[in-house]
């Protein structure tokens, strides 16, 4: 069994010393938790729309990785490494440090109170991976601020899977469900405006 994870806040810290060029791929930034590297391309792929940055076009950018390594995640499970095509794509580097440098604070700040626990929760990564998923189709959706909620939750999703903490996927599948019924009902209440509307 592993000890304890290293910290995100670090790692973020070294990926941004890294990341030189233009653009990072996935592998790069990956390459230092390829046990966990499921959890991180979420995580990273969440973070610009979870604080969120205020640049045009992310969620073109962030949508199909997070559906890539959601799905993969879901197929496959995490002992399966992520094949050359998802470790292909890219993240503009500014991008990344942009969202870096927004997180770290927040993420210290976590780091305290987080630690392994409630690991149950932590394990079920197929059903992890179908709740990121359902997300990352939501983040893809071309809604007025709608980015925002599904993000958060998937990067506290995220964040619980590499942190080993159940309370932390806990609470991110508690609002994932929460958002998915406010959804629901907001479907249903247009639909009911429409045959009104329309009858």
């Amino acid at each position: 069994m592993e000890g304890n994870p290293p910290k995100i806040s670090e790692l973020l810290s070294s990926l941004v010393q890294r990341a030189k060029g233009e653009k990072i791929t996935v592998g790069d930034m990956l390459d230092p938790v390829r046990s966990r590297a499921h959890g991180l391309g979420l995580f990273l792929f969440a973070l610009p729309e979870a604080l969120p940055l205020p640049v045009a076009g992310v969620s073109a950018i962030l949508a199909i990785p997070l559906v890539l390594i959601s799905g993969h995640l879901v197929i496959f499970g995490s002992q399966r490494g992520l094949p050359p095509g998802i470790l292909r794509r890219k993240m503009p580097s500014r991008l990344l440090r942009m969202a870096v440098a927004k997180a770290i604070p927040i993420l210290e700040r976590i780091e305290k109170i987080s630690r392994p626990r409630w690991l149950a929760w932590t394990s079920m990564e197929r059903v992890l991976g179908l709740f990121c998923l359902a997300l990352a189709i939501i983040i893809a959706l071309p809604i007025p601020f709608g980015n925002l909620p599904p993000a958060v939750c998937l990067a506290t999703i995220a964040f619980g899977m590499l942190q080993r903490d159940g309370l932390l996927v806990a609470a991110g599948l508690i609002g994932s469900i929460l958002l998915f019924g406010g959804l629901v009902a907001l479907g249903d209440f247009l639909l009911q405006l429409y045959h009104r509307v329309t009858g």
